[in-house]
């Protein structure tokens, strides 16, 4: 989106240093994770890269805001991954709920992930940019949701519970 949007240098600069550090990431763990699931993740990832990029190149779409339809097109995709990305810690706050216990869900990640909404939403409202701004104040929603959440389990009484079960070898009894 940065790259094809016209006066969109900063969201472009940002996204490729965190992406490069989230490619990093990502080769770190599979170095260590099952390499059936991490083919099959490549696979689907590739594949939707890859419709997204077909889309914007072949396909007709509306324009959104006056960009591009290439623009329009590959600023909804980027929205939605980014609301899918606000939107992934929700399962451990689920499990929080369910268990009366914040082991599952970390403070810092959820800290981290409303500072980056908020910034981001700070952003899209200075220079005036519709698709950055819908999927990072549904970020600041869903963050202020899950420090809300964290802040009622987290004064009660926690139940000790790992908050890694699946490393474990042998089954719970």
């Amino acid at each position: 989106y940065g790259f094809i949007t016209p006066g969109r240098l900063q969201p472009l600069v940002t996204n490729f240093v965190g992406g490069m550090a989230e490619l990093s990431y990502c080769v770190i763990f599979m170095v260590f994770e099952d390499g059936k699931r991490c083919k099959k993740d490549l696979f689907l990832i590739a594949v939707g890269v890859f419709l997204i990029v077909m889309f914007a190149m072949f396909g007709t779409f509306p324009r959104i805001a006056g960009d591009s339809p290439s623009s329009s097109c590959v600023g909804l995709a980027a929205a939605i991954f980014n609301v899918a990305m606000y939107a992934a810690p929700l399962n451990a706050a689920r499990r929080a709920i369910e268990t009366k216990s914040v082991a599952f869900m970390p403070l810092g990640l959820t800290v981290g992930g409303l500072l980056c909404s908020f910034a981001w939403t700070s952003y899209s409202v200075l220079v005036g940019d519709l698709t950055i701004f819908v999927p990072n104040f549904a970020g600041d929603i869903l963050g202020i949701a899950q420090l809300v959440i964290y802040a009622t389990y987290a004064k009660r009484s926690t139940p000790k519970i790992d908050p890694a079960p699946a490393l474990l070898t042998e089954p719970l009894v």
